[in-house]
């Protein structure tokens, strides 16, 4: 029997996995440069992790939380911390080079809205990071009404790729990357599929399978040129 403190191991692990993959992802789409920091904004950023992670030497960091409790646990961590919405923020245009959005969109029930206000902050050479859940995916198709990122009613509005694709370019963003966050809720599939008969097939593959399975996609935009 695995013990709770490997367990915990285990999560942690599996975070630093996810955040450092994150990373990459991010610093292959910018234009890096010897000694250069970049700017980089997370919404929604909860307690800090994946900004406190992320390399001091390649980063300036930026949060908004406006949870007072998450908001002092990322001031702790040194993070330059709002609380307030983009909208509502005195914030310079063209300031950011990189802007995130982890499993932010799903909440917000209107999501043009903080698009735009990303659109205006970020520089003309900057990304966009969407990470969301996927109604592609193969948990929603045989899980249905137990598909574990339904989180009913915290998620507000669910995407695929394609409706992903289509608010982001009526907002004025277009893509250049798409991905899949495999390493992140490692257990979705096994939960969303625990009352369908797939489960007797896919869970001795599990890890295979939960690789294949875009629960959650990652998308990469940038500002379609001549757009502010």
């Amino acid at each position: 029997v695995l013990s709770h403190g490997f367990l915990n191991y285990l999560v942690r692990l599996m975070a630093r996995v996810s955040i450092k993959a994150k990373e990459k992802a991010i610093l292959k789409q910018l234009r890096v440069t010897k000694n250069q920091k970049f700017k980089i904004l997370d919404i929604g950023c909860g307690n800090g992790e994946f900004l406190q992670y992320l390399d001091n030497n390649k980063f300036e960091k930026y949060g908004i939380e406006i949870n007072p409790q998450g908001y002092h646990m990322c001031e702790n961590k040194g993070i330059r911390m709002f609380d307030k919405d983009l909208k509502d923020l005195n914030v310079e245009s063209n300031f950011f080079d990189v802007v995130t959005l982890w499993h932010v969109l799903e909440h917000l029930e209107k999501p043009r809205e903080l698009l735009i206000a990303v659109k205006k902050v970020l520089k003309e050479n900057g990304i966009l990071v969407i990470a969301t859940p996927n109604t592609d995916s193969l948990g929603f198709k045989f899980g249905r009404n137990f598909w574990f990122h339904l989180d009913s009613p915290r998620h507000l509005i669910l995407y695929n790729n394609q409706c992903l694709e289509y608010l982001l370019k009526s907002a004025g963003f277009e893509v250049i990357h798409e991905g899949r966050l495999y390493y992140d809720y490692p257990l979705d599939l096994f939960w969303s599929l625990r009352d369908s008969w797939l489960k007797y097939f896919i869970y001795p593959f599990y890890p295979v399978l939960k690789t294949l399975s875009k629960e959650s996609m990652l998308l990469i935009f940038k500002k379609v040129k001549g757009e502010r």
